[in-house]
Order: structure tokens, then C-alpha cells, then sequence
């Protein structure tokens, strides 16, 4: 009998060590992650509204989810509103309102977005008709997982400034001049600066302005050349230490 106590717990022990070892507690709060990255509490702020599983709908916070995107993120307290400008895409939401403006087009919710705790939350398929994105929930681990379907395409120099968060780790194409080390007489938005990486940075200018491309400079092209060759530049963008945008060049075309 001692024997069979002995096997039995044996066995038990060995059928929890198998469970998953994130296994969710059922009253934990949710954890999100955008672009595999966890959403934390951010130093001097406080903690980030999670994501609500509710109904059989997965809600997701508005705000939270459009900053850590990149998006520029505003509310109007005098109409209860909230304004969020991507690249691409200009949204509009107003508490109490069934519907929400994507690019100046109002798509119907079905229901206003819902207030949690002050947060305004959209569920889960809103979300994938106002945006393109991908959701994962894992129930069992209590996590939900998002990520911006980005398909690399040509962005200006402008774009690039303006929006360095939302472009940071996506890969991008710019096509402009090739300007080597001039930066002189460009227009808009050009990067103070090389990043200091390598001494061979060089320019690429578009009609917006110009930014500096870390990696080997292109072969049989002169600066000095009028017009000035023109070339494509695929890249992934980064940030100096000062927080200027520049470019980690993979490949560079001439046109």
C-alpha cells in the first residue's frame, strides 16, 4: 500500500511539473505584447491599462495600443474625443458614438467603444478593420500578442521624422538623390549630423529633405554629379543617441 502511495505521488508531482510554467492565474490581469515587446509600466508612470477578455471579446486599450505603435495621440476633453495620426492612417473615435472615422471614412462599431476603469477600449475586431493587424490570444498563458502587418514600401524623409517610433525595426525604401557628404542646401527635415557609427555615412535626399544612411557608400557614384544620381535605399531605420532618425542601408539601387 505504501508502494502504491509512493508511485501515485510520484506521478502527481511529475503531471505538475508538466504543466505550462506561465500557466495564467485566473484573476492576473492580462499581459500585452506589440511587436513581441511586453507592455510595462514605463518609469514615473503609472501602470498601463491590460487587456480585458470579456463576453468572449477580447477588448484592447485605445490609447495604449496607438502610442506604443508609434501613432501621434490626442484627446479633446471639451467633446470627449480622440484623435490618432500613423503614416498612413488618420483615426477618429468620440465616446458614445457607434462608429469610428478611419481616413475621413466613418465605419460603423455596432456599439460605442467601451469605458473600463476611464479607458476606452475597442474590441479585438475593430481593431483588424481599422488597422492592419494581427492578434494572438494564448488564454492558458494569459497573454495577447500584436503585430503591425508592415509591408515594406517607399517613405519619405519626412515620414521618417515625424514618425520614429512607428518606423523604428520596420524595413522602409527611400528614393532620392545620392548626395554623399552634402548636406548643404537641402531642404526640410535633415539629420544634424552623421550617427558616428562609421566614417563612411553618407546622404540620400528625397523631396522632403535628406537623412544619413549608415553602410557602405555605393560604387561609381559622384556627389558632384549634376543631376545628381538618384538611387534606392533599402532600409531599416534607426535613432542616434540624440534621438535623430537615420538609416541601416541593406541594399542600395541606382535608378
Amino acid at each position: 500500500m505504501t508502494r502504491r502511495l509512493l508511485i501515485l505521488g510520484a506521478s502527481f508531482c511529475i503531471a505538475l511539473a508538466a504543466l505550462p510554467e506561465r500557466a495564467h492565474a485566473q484573476n492576473a490581469p492580462l499581459r500585452l505584447y506589440i511587436e513581441t515587446i511586453e507592455v510595462t509600466r514605463e518609469q514615473g508612470q503609472p501602470a498601463p491599462p491590460p487587456p480585458l477578455y470579456q463576453d468572449n471579446v477580447l477588448l484592447l486599450p485605445v490609447r495604449l495600443v496607438l502610442e506604443r505603435l508609434g501613432a501621434h495621440v490626442s484627446w479633446d476633453d471639451s467633446t470627449d474625443s480622440l484623435s490618432a495620426t500613423l503614416p498612413d492612417t488618420k483615426i477618429a473615435l468620440r465616446l458614445g458614438e457607434p462608429t469610428v472615422t478611419v481616413n475621413e471614412e466613418d465605419l460603423e462599431m455596432g456599439s460605442p467603444p467601451p469605458l473600463r476603469s476611464g479607458v476606452m477600449y475597442l474590441p479585438d475586431g475593430v481593431w483588424r478593420r481599422i488597422l492592419p493587424i494581427e492578434t494572438r490570444f494564448i488564454e492558458h498563458e494569459g497573454t495577447v500578442e500584436l503585430r503591425y502587418d508592415w509591408v515594406p514600401r517607399v517613405v519619405t524623409v519626412t515620414q521618417l521624422a515625424e514618425f520614429p517610433r512607428f518606423f523604428q525595426a520596420r524595413t522602409v525604401l527611400v528614393e532620392g538623390e545620392y548626395r554623399g557628404w552634402r548636406a548643404k542646401g537641402l531642404q526640410g527635415p535633415v539629420t544634424q549630423g552623421p550617427p558616428g557609427r562609421h566614417r563612411g555615412d553618407w546622404i540620400v535626399a528625397d523631396e522632403s529633405g535628406g537623412i544619413y544612411v549608415s553602410g557602405e557608400e555605393p560604387d561609381s557614384l559622384d556627389s558632384t554629379q549634376r543631376p545628381a544620381p538618384r538611387v534606392r535605399v533599402t532600409a531599416v531605420p534607426g535613432l542616434t543617441e540624440a534621438g535623430a532618425p537615420y538609416l541601416k542601408a541593406s541594399r542600395v539601387e541606382r535608378l
